[in-house]
């Protein structure tokens, strides 16, 4: 068992949401209650009391996968664009003007 409220290994998961699926990244850690992150490169962290169930955290990111798609789309203009997309030359041009 982990000291201090240091997290426990992570592991990978899949839940099925409507017609795709959100894949993320579990680890326990002694705590109270369930954290979801969306990281910039558009990944799920979740970090679960040490007592919670596979299914109860599933349970937990379908509850929030309409906050998680959302947080997701927002963070994906920030992702880097391939120069061979007309899109992101036109957002690459913007960002140096606005710099």
């Amino acid at each position: 068992m982990p000291e201090g409220g240091e997290e426990q290994l992570l592991m990978v998961y899949k839940v099925k949401y409507g017609t795709s699926a959100i894949g993320y990244s579990a680890s326990r850690s002694d705590r109270k209650t369930l954290a979801i992150e969306v990281h910039l490169d558009l990944s799920i962290k979740v970090i679960a009391p040490l007592k919670a169930t596979l299914s109860a955290v599933a349970e937990k990111i379908l509850k929030r996968a309409q906050w998680i798609r959302k947080q997701q789309h927002y963070f994906e203009q920030f992702l880097p664009c391939t120069p061979s997309a007309n899109r992101c030359r036109a957002n690459i041009k913007l960002h140096f003007i606005c710099a």
